[in-house]
């Protein structure tokens, strides 16, 4: 099962998931000349008509993302209309049903929603990810597990013929790490690597934060860090079982892990074990800004002794001196 996961997710690029509508009699109607029909004989009073969704997914900026391209068929979405919060299953198909949907009143209705995954009755004002996100629990990794979804709040109307008009667009509220590290120098099989970690036991940083939606047509809502000694951690990323290639070149292995959107900035942000020593990669302002809804890559050449860095933005090299490389107890 994992390597079937972590094929998935090797082979997605950071998109979203647009849902839509499904409903056939969008088109009957507009097909029809609707001065001859009306609600009631359409059955809209019958509770005919209950908005069903059906997923489709599409590419998007690279900064966007999913933990994974492919419903499991078991994920809860909840879908607010106005104060009522309502629960949508996925199945595998992708197709969202709910046991108590929402029903169009009329031809000419319209419903402002805002939705969200995982489900849950509110919006969560705080978000943890995993610290362990490579290990399976409860039938997902803890990578998944770290995902947040928010799609914003648009109007929505039973007769727009339009695909695009009735998409509801989930944006991710967390920020992607992937960390590859490159077979060459000091570093030449797996075995070589001990662990890579984002922080360690001696280098903790916030594991949880707070969220507030300033605009519920905001795509990216607002983050505070936690400062709960707590609430802070370190993370074990998602390793690969399949690693990246970089310009056609195989990694040694790779990592992918989400994080609390936060400024890394002077702080030991991954740590790469050796049997022999823990080297750190230090980022200068500017290099590990995360933010959310954005993928970060970090491309590393373990040259003893000091790590070489060449991010997703500006690259990096680090001397003896800023990677504080620690002795082998």
């Amino acid at each position: 099962m994992l390597n079937k996961l972590e094929n998935k997710m090797n082979r997605y690029i950071f998109f979203s998931m647009k849902i839509i509508w499904a409903i056939v009699a969008c088109l009957v109607v507009t097909a029809c000349d609707s001065s001859s029909l009306s609600d009631e004989s359409l059955g809209f009073s019958d509770k005919k008509y209950p908005l069903v969704f059906a997923a489709q997914m599409s590419e998007m900026r690279p900064t966007r993302a999913t933990t994974d391209g492919v419903w499991e068929g078991t994920e809860l979405v909840a879908v607010k209309n106005v104060d009522m919060v309502k629960q949508y299953k996925m199945d595998v198909n992708g197709e969202l049903s709910s046991a108590d949907p929402y029903y169009w009143q009329n031809m000419e209705e319209s419903k402002l929603l805002t939705a969200w995954y995982p489900y849950s009755e509110v919006f969560p004002q705080r978000w943890s990810v995993e610290a362990d996100q490579h290990t399976f629990f409860d039938g997902q990794t803890g990578y998944q597990k770290s995902d947040l979804l928010y799609a914003p709040l648009k109007e929505y109307t039973f007769n727009s013929i339009e695909e695009s008009a009735n998409a509801l667009v989930f944006y991710h509220q967390t920020a992607r790490v992937v960390i590859n590290i490159l077979r060459l120098e000091t570093v030449e099989k797996v075995e070589d690597v001990e662990s890579v970690t984002i922080g360690d036991g001696e280098n903790l940083f916030p594991l949880t934060g707070g969220l507030t939606i300033t605009g519920e047509e905001k795509e990216i809502v607002n983050w505070e860090v936690s400062d709960i000694p707590e609430e802070q951690g370190y993370i074990i990323p998602h390793r690969l079982s399949v690693p990246n290639v970089i310009s056609g070149i195989e990694c040694l292995s790779s990592y992918v892990a989400l994080v609390i959107p936060q400024d890394m900035v002077n702080k030991k942000f991954i740590a790469v074990t050796l049997p022999w020593r823990t080297y750190y990669y230090v980022p200068k302002a500017g290099e590990a800004n995360l933010e959310a809804g954005k993928e970060y890559v970090y491309t590393i050449i373990v040259k003893d002794p000091s790590l070489e860095v060449i991010s997703s933005d500006p690259s990096w090299i680090g001397n003896d001196e800023d990677v504080i490389p620690t002795p082998m107890q």
